[in-house]
This record gives structure tokens, sequence and C-alpha cells, in this order.
């Protein structure tokens, strides 16, 4: 798999994770799964661009403090393997860039949760998102979702995707 390839799936998970959060706030495992699993072929077709094993210790510190917050409820697990997954990518030099913009962005995403007339634009994209994808939604409803909290998921996958670019693709 080339590093092109490996970038262009994950970038499409992150879409993926972005709108199933939003749709069912749920990420799917599957999406976590790929984004792993794509740094491992990108860190075997582009050893020179991909840091393996810093990634590995970044993710796995990403995945522990992460752990925590979800024992205590503070973060959905999905969130949790999401970031983990995308701080392989990250590595140790654009691990703060990753977590100050995916805070930024979480940040503002709770400001237009709590602001009504804001929230009624997402519930408007919410609805675009179900007629569009109608199969989609059902597939995800029939697992365990609650329409409560912040989709958390879009912030990550922001901070993931401007990551990925400023470190793999605007080179």
């Amino acid at each position: 798999m080339t590093l092109a390839l490996a970038i262009a799936i994950v970038f499409g998970m992150l879409v993926w994770a972005a709108v199933a959060d939003v749709v069912a706030r749920r990420i799917p495992n599957a999406i976590s799964a790929i984004v792993a699993i794509a740094f491992c072929f990108a860190s075997i077709g582009a050893p020179e661009r991909v840091d393996l094993l810093g990634g590995a210790w970044v993710a796995g510190i990403f995945f522990l403090v992460g752990f925590v917050g979800f024992i205590f409820g503070k973060i959905g697990g999905g969130d949790v393997k999401l970031m983990a997954a995308m701080a392989l990518w990250a590595g140790p030099a654009a691990a703060l860039d990753f977590l100050v913009i995916t805070g930024l962005t979480g940040g503002g995403l709770a400001l237009i949760y709590l602001l009504p007339e804001l929230n009624l634009t997402m519930t408007w994209l919410k609805v675009q998102a179900e007629r569009a994808a109608p199969k989609y939604v059902e597939a995800l409803a029939a697992g365990k979702t609650t329409k409560e909290g912040l989709p958390y998921g879009v912030a990550i996958a922001i901070g993931g995707g401007v990551v990925m670019w400023s470190r793999y693709v605007n080179i």
C-alpha cells in the first residue's frame, strides 16, 4: 500500500467517524482499526515518512489517558480508540498539534451545542445526513446509541485531518 492510498483511506475514515458520531453518537470500531492498519501499511511502504515507534508510543499514551477518562464517564470508548489511532499518525512530532486542534474544535462544537439557535442548525445537518444515507442510519441505529452528549468524534476527525494534511499531504 502506498502512502497516498493510506492517507486517502484515513481521510475517508475520518469523514465516516464524524458522520457516524453526529447521527448515532457512536463511532464503529472498524474505523479505528482501519486507521491503525493503514498506518502499519504506510510504515512499511514509506518508512522514511512514518515514525512507527514514535507513533506507537504516542498512541499508547493517548489510549491510557483516554481510558481513564472513559472509566470516569468523561469520554466515549469510540472517541478514545479513534484518538489513539490518529495519534499513531500524529506521532511525537505532531501530537501536541493534534491535541490543540482537537481541543479547540471540540470547544467550538460545545458552543454550537450550547446555543439553541445554532443547535437547530446541527439538527438540520443531522436530518440531512439521515436523508442522504438512510440505510447507514438504520444500521447505526440498530446498535447501542445515545442521543445525549457532544459528538466529539467530529472534533477528533477535524484535528486528525488537519494533522494528516500538514504532516503528509502539504509537504
